[in-house]
């Protein structure tokens, strides 16, 4: 395997995990503005 496939692979998996982040905080965020206005 050449080092740019890894690097580029790499930037795959990195670009995965922040979208996956991204969503999980969003859902989160929406949680918590409906936990607060239901106070």
């Amino acid at each position: 395997m050449k080092s740019t496939e890894v690097y580029k692979i790499i930037k795959e998996w990195a670009e995965y995990f922040k979208n996956i982040i991204k969503r999980i905080v969003g859902i989160l965020e929406q949680k918590a503005m409906k936990d607060s206005l239901s106070i």
